[in-house]
């Protein structure tokens, strides 16, 4: 199986993960971080458009399996964990009682 990474997952990388990291990291390295999500993560849903998330050690990725000898990682989505707990606290943010009642 080929992956192939697209510039702009490298690009998501360094803003959403290193950025807060604090740490240097060259473009090939961060090629192999999201190679190795893709190689030994788990799918974990089916994404609008064919493509799926896939997951290792909290980093999320979209992933572009349509054709299983040539995989490219699309983008990079960030901590998953983190993610599941702001979606959790928008949504009920949105459903609160304060803000039903001012509708």
């Amino acid at each position: 199986m080929r992956v192939g990474v697209t510039d702009h997952a490298v690009e998501q990388y360094r803003k959403k993960y290193l950025r807060y990291h604090g740490d240097e990291m060259s473009d090939e390295e961060i090629r192999a971080v999201l190679i190795r999500v893709v190689e030994r993560g788990r799918r974990l849903r089916r994404l609008p458009g064919g493509v799926r998330e896939y997951v290792l050690d909290g980093l999320a990725v979209v992933v572009d399996d349509r054709n299983p000898g040539n995989v490219t990682v699309i983008t990079f989505l960030g901590y998953y964990d983190w993610r599941w707990w702001w979606r959790k606290k928008e949504t009920g943010m949105r459903r609160s009682p304060k803000v039903l009642a001012a509708l």
